[in-house]
């Protein structure tokens, strides 16, 4: 099994945060929650697979975009990262509770 390694481009990261107030460093913790959610995001044609995490961060629910890149390092490519709206808490915390 391999480490999970994560990447993003600096300027995307930065206006991510100015964005929506997340920064990358603290948004790679979703992957821990072991009740986080995830699902293929297939609403645009991108060129690329991009995935959808949502899961519980210091005490805060986070949705998450990235891609798998395909290499053999394993590496996730954060894309956005911001807090959750009401209905994706509520779903996060209903999956949680389905899952304990």
């Amino acid at each position: 099994m391999h480490e999970r390694r994560f990447s993003w481009g600096a300027n995307k990261a930065e206006a991510n945060q100015q964005k929506h107030g997340v920064r990358f460093t603290d948004a790679v913790f979703v992957f821990g929650d072991p009740y986080r959610t995830e699902r293929l995001d297939d609403r645009y044609g991108y060129g690329e697979e991009r995935w959808v995490t949502t899961g519980m961060v210091r005490g805060r629910v986070l949705v998450v975009v990235y891609t798998e890149d395909t290499d053999e390092d394993n590496t996730t490519r954060l894309i956005s990262a911001r807090r959750a709206r009401r209905d994706e808490q509520e779903g996060h915390y209903r999956a949680r509770h389905r899952g304990s």
